[in-house]
């Protein structure tokens, strides 16, 4: 009987499943969720953010989908982290 590979793009591709992660902006003009590889699940803007400018909105409503890009990249390393720590332990590897 041979093991699964725990690195074939299948089982990583698992960890990333369901993983979302939502940032608001300070003031709640703009909300942002956002899957692993920087996928935009959904973007909620105010109707009060153009008070700010064009400008400064753009960058606003930048920052928040960025902050929850990497909030659900960092769920995922996470994730692969320990399932690579898991793998390695079953070969004797050392854990992080």
């Amino acid at each position: 009987m041979t093991a699964a590979d725990p690195f074939d793009p299948a089982t990583l591709a698992a960890l990333a499943e369901g993983i979302t992660a939502t940032a608001v902006h300070e003031e709640g003009f703009v909300k942002a969720t956002a899957g692993p590889h920087g996928v935009l699940a959904e973007l909620q803007v105010e109707a009060n953010l153009h008070d700010l400018g064009a400008a400064t909105a753009a960058a606003e409503i930048l920052t928040v989908i960025r902050k929850a890009q990497a909030q659900a990249d960092a769920v995922l390393q996470e994730r692969v982290q320990a399932h690579v720590a898991a793998s390695m332990s079953q070969f004797g590897g050392e854990q992080a």
